[in-house]
């Protein structure tokens, strides 16, 4: 298994995990419409990147990829959904499901190169999942002064993220340079 492969499982189950803290911390403070979204947007972003991830490196191997892929998908985005209630965590399962198998899809279907890219791509989409819970937690107060601290926060946070994605990079162009040539079109 490549150092990407590890990494991308890390980052989705890490994300996973995260969601299901700040949704265990947050739960009384949110509206059922807004747990849903949560656990959707985060559990179909979580496993668009790991089915992305897993067609890469099962490319000969796509049936198998796809059952991980939906497998995993239902895990975690049930995860993702499940300290914030059965319908979220539903959603979330149902929304993982979708994404694991569409993410093994797009995988095949792009080169090399690119299935990289769109999984640091949906990377960045499942970090910014998180700050859902901040967005629908603020939206609710009134709030009217706003003060430097949501400045240096979204600023920091990037700072991490951009941080993260070149650590991703890195494991993505070693694992470019060590992975044979293949075609991803597949003779019937």
């Amino acid at each position: 298994m490549g150092y990407f492969l590890i990494y991308s499982i890390f980052t989705a189950t890490s994300i996973s995990v995260a969601s299901m803290i700040l949704g265990k911390k947050f739960l009384k403070h949110l509206k059922e419409h807004e747990r849903k979204v949560i656990a959707m947007v985060s559990g179909t972003s979580t496993t668009m990147l790991l089915g992305i991830s897993l067609a890469v490196f099962y490319t000969d191997y796509l049936l198998l990829a796809t059952l991980i892929g939906i497998s995993s998908g239902l895990f975690l985005g049930g995860l993702n959904g499940i300290t914030l209630g059965f319908i979220p965590a539903f959603e979330g399962a149902m929304s993982g499901f979708m994404g694991g198998m569409m993410g093994v899809m797009l995988g095949a279907m792009l080169p090399l190169e690119d299935s990289y890219l769109l999984v640091q791509l949906f990377m960045v989409f499942a970090l910014c999942s998180l700050m859902l819970f901040g967005i629908f937690l603020n939206k609710q107060s009134d709030k009217s002064n706003v003060n430097r601290k949501w400045f240096i926060k979204p600023l920091f946070i990037s700072i991490l993220i951009i941080g993260y994605m070149l650590t991703g990079n890195y494991f993505s162009q070693s694992t470019i340079n060590e992975t044979p040539v293949q075609s991803h079109h597949h003779k019937h």
